[in-house]
């Protein structure tokens, strides 16, 4: 229905404009040669562009150049770092929460010492 046909065209518009957004970011992080060229993109993705045949590389993973590092060694980098990076985080969370524990023990027993105190007295 036309309903759903708009709502459709509404999602893919969104998604093709954070697309672009995330190209755009990319590539200012990158050389100008390692970039993705947005206008590629754009004929790639409309049926206009289809109808030329031609395969022309627009992802930088799709290019095999000895120069660039290869991305599936920079993901794994970024991995390595992220995993370092959760570690550490953790580490902090679970110290935090040692303490906590250990001052709500010293606590309990400072309780349960003035308890025993209390009823050693009362049998007296």
């Amino acid at each position: 229905s036309n309903k759903i046909r708009q709502m459709r065209r509404r999602k893919l518009g969104d998604e093709k404009r954070k697309l672009f957004e995330a190209i755009k970011q990319y590539n200012e992080q990158v050389p100008e040669e390692e970039g993705i060229n947005e206008e590629m993109v754009e004929s790639r993705l409309s049926v206009v562009g289809h109808a030329s045949g031609e395969e022309i590389l627009i992802w930088p993973w799709e290019v095999h150049s000895t120069e660039s590092t290869n991305i599936l060694t920079k993901k794994k980098i970024f991995d390595a770092y992220m995993s370092k990076m959760r570690l550490q985080e953790e580490k902090i969370l679970i110290l935090r929460e040692m303490r906590q524990h250990c001052t709500y023990l010293r606590g309990l027993a400072d309780s349960i010492r003035k308890l025993i105190a209390e009823m050693s007295e009362g049998n007296r």
